[in-house]
């Protein structure tokens, strides 16, 4: 049981450097018209009206990464609960 969650700890982790990433990416396809302010809000990633087309693209991806990191989260925590009994 310790060596499948020590490999979805690894996963986890490259799921989050995969949201950071595409989100990078898509931060650097934002309109141009909107000022840098906007985009340190938490929900920014969640604002389409914010990117260009491409952005836009890479934002959807980034939530899909955002998504299963976050399933990927509770199934460990369920792992670790059921391990610890």
């Amino acid at each position: 049981m310790d060596d499948i969650i020590r490999t979805l700890v690894a996963v986890e982790f490259a799921l989050a450097t995969l949201v950071a990433v595409y989100e990078g990416r898509a931060w650097a396809h934002r309109q141009s018209s909107i000022p840098w302010s906007t985009m340190f809000r938490p929900d920014a990633l969640f604002r389409a009206r914010l990117f260009t087309d491409e952005g836009n693209r890479l934002r959807r991806v980034a939530v899909r990464w955002l998504v299963a990191l976050v399933l990927l989260g509770g199934l460990l925590l369920l792992l670790g609960r059921l391990r610890d009994g």
